[in-house]
């Protein structure tokens, strides 16, 4: 166990972009120059994860994918004690003393969000530099639960303590001390100015002798002043009758200034009474050059993250990372032109589709006209016939009255009404009635007694075969 007053060290510093991320890393595998390291024990630091990608990948599958801008994406933590604690025989590598850390942090974070450990060897004094995602219970990021105030980061010092620090005999720092906290980044500038002191006895100047004869200085002050005392005396009078006159001067000039200030005054009055406008629209331009400068810096903040991740990728793995991604571009390539291809043949299909609806439909259409002008023709041949049935009727009906009034003509030739009785002419006209229907009967059908009749039976049935349309 240590003897001495040895106290234990835990630091945090708070990873807000990729950017942060990858400069620490760079630092913690040496793939930047580090003034306080010594590059031939470099091999000596022990790492779980052996690149800093494999890290840097492991900090982002923890991210979510939704999380405020200002997020803090990842904790480095640094834990360490002081050297003497390092000078004895008990623990001179901090195996235990970082293994009970290792523990305190999964307990603390969960063994998910411990991304990865490293102890450096190379350094003043060993130390421990681990990689939290600041997750809470409810897979939020959320650094103020854990960092949060005085008040938590003391009960983390305090915990700290007694879970690793207690356990090694090592002390923790003073309760209550007015003591700010120094981050891992304030610790590191501290250490690298220390080992950076340097005193030459060769940069100190001394003074040398200098002989004074005060007598003589007195005597010759006293005529230096005198001397000045009556030049002065002369530059006051003209002086001050220069001032009385530029002083009138100065009246009159104030109050023509004071007229020119009243008009400006009324001029700025109906400027500022018509310039409101402009001044709501350069305040909006205003907000609108804050936004984008915002943004530019946003930009840039994130193009520097992505030129500190950059460089810790090594050749080989950018030109595997190339390899991969020339064949998904191919495959990307390859499924479009398969998409084209399948739209091409679609679109085929599809004017297929339209030519065989297109042409369905002008069959339709001639069909329909077709239909119509057969109806057409067969209403005008049925009214042909129908005038033409029309004439023959009449021509039939004025023959029959022209028959019947022949009959009945020889009928009153025939016979005397004159002497008959009403009863005796019914019965005359009844008998006669029958004889006329007997004649109908035995005669043979009536035929046409002109050329014209005939003519029009003809052409009615030329033109119309049949009575029906359908």
């Amino acid at each position: 166990m240590v003897k001495h007053m040895a106290k234990a060290i835990l630091r945090t510093a708070k990873l807000k972009t990729l950017g942060n991320i990858a400069s620490s890393l760079s630092h913690n595998y040496r793939t930047r120059k580090t003034p306080n390291a010594d590059p031939n024990r470099s091999h000596e630091n022990l790492h779980d994860m052996s690149t800093a990608r494999e890290v840097s990948e492991g900090i982002k599958s923890r991210i979510p994918a939704k999380h405020r801008a200002d997020a803090v994406l990842a904790v480095e933590y640094f834990i360490g004690a002081s050297p003497e604690y390092f000078k004895t025989i008990d623990d001179p590598k901090g195996e235990k003393y970082f293994a009970l850390a290792r523990k305190w942090l999964v307990e603390r974070h969960g063994a998910e969000n411990v991304i990865s450990t490293s102890v450096h060897l190379d350094e003043t004094s060993p130390h421990l530099i681990a990689y939290v995602v600041p997750l809470d219970e409810k897979g939020t990021l959320n650094a103020k639960q854990f960092l949060g105030g005085k008040q938590v980061l003391s009960r983390m010092q305090t915990d700290f303590h007694l879970s690793a620090g207690a356990p090694c005999g090592l002390e923790r720092g003073e309760i209550g001390s007015k003591a700010k906290h120094t981050t891992v980044k304030q610790y590191y500038a501290r250490v690298n100015a220390v080992e950076s002191m340097t005193l030459d006895s060769n940069d100190i100047q001394y003074p040398g002798p200098v002989a004074i004869d005060r007598a003589k200085v007195a005597s010759y002050g006293q005529k230096v002043a005198d001397a000045l005392a009556e030049q002065y005396d002369e530059l006051l009078k003209n002086h001050t009758t220069k001032a009385s006159i530029a002083i009138s001067e100065l009246k009159n000039e104030l109050k023509n200034t004071k007229n020119w200030i009243k008009i400006l005054q009324e001029r700025n009055e109906y400027y500022l009474a018509n310039n409101a406008d402009l001044r709501n629209k350069n305040e909006a331009y205003r907000l609108t050059i804050e936004q984008k400068n915002n943004y530019i810096a946003s930009v840039k903040e994130e193009r520097n993250s992505f030129q500190e991740v950059a460089r810790l990728f090594t050749t080989e793995e950018i030109n595997w990372a190339r390899d991969r991604q020339a064949k998904k571009n191919a495959e990307i390539e390859e499924a479009a032109v398969k998409r084209r291809e399948r739209e091409a043949a679609a679109a085929e299909l599809i004017r297929k589709e339209n030519e065989a609806k297109w042409a369905a439909e002008n069959k339709a259409k001639e069909d329909k006209k077709a239909a119509e002008d057969k109806a057409k023709a067969e209403a005008a041949a049925l009214m042909k016939y129908e005038n033409a049935a029309r004439e023959e009727y009449r021509l039939l009906r004025a023959e029959c009255f022209e028959r019947h009034e022949e009959k009945m003509g020889a009928f009153f030739d025939q016979y005397d009404l004159t002497d008959l009785t009403w009863t005796e002419r019914v019965a005359l006209l009844k008998s006669e009635a029958e004889k006329w229907q007997k004649s109908a009967e035995s005669e043979p059908e009536a035929q046409p007694t002109t050329e014209e009749q005939q003519e029009i039976r003809n052409n009615q049935r030329d033109d119309y075969e049949s009575p029906s349309p359908f």
